[in-house]
């Protein structure tokens, strides 16, 4: 199933696009995605590891179910003050 993945912020600027596409394989869950990414794009796992995922504009959680062709929402963590 392939699932498109919306980055904003550090990873759109690690990987220099606003989108990626990504396989991810039965049972496909957030928490598989969230692997997925990190599998393909090592620059980015340690961002994925502590970023939300949101679907159809709602948070999600890593047993959260997609299905084929879901838009996903990457959103880092912040830090400021």
């Amino acid at each position: 199933m392939k699932v498109t993945v919306k980055l904003f912020a550090t990873a759109r600027e690690t990987l220099g696009t606003n989108e990626i596409e990504i396989a991810v394989t039965d049972p496909a869950t957030v928490g598989a995605l969230r692997v997925a990414i990190a599998e393909r794009y090592p620059q980015l796992s340690s961002l994925v590891e502590r970023s939300l995922f949101a679907i159809d504009a709602n948070y999600a959680r890593d047993e959260d179910p997609l299905a084929d062709a879901t838009e996903v929402a990457c959103i880092l963590p912040v830090s400021g003050g």
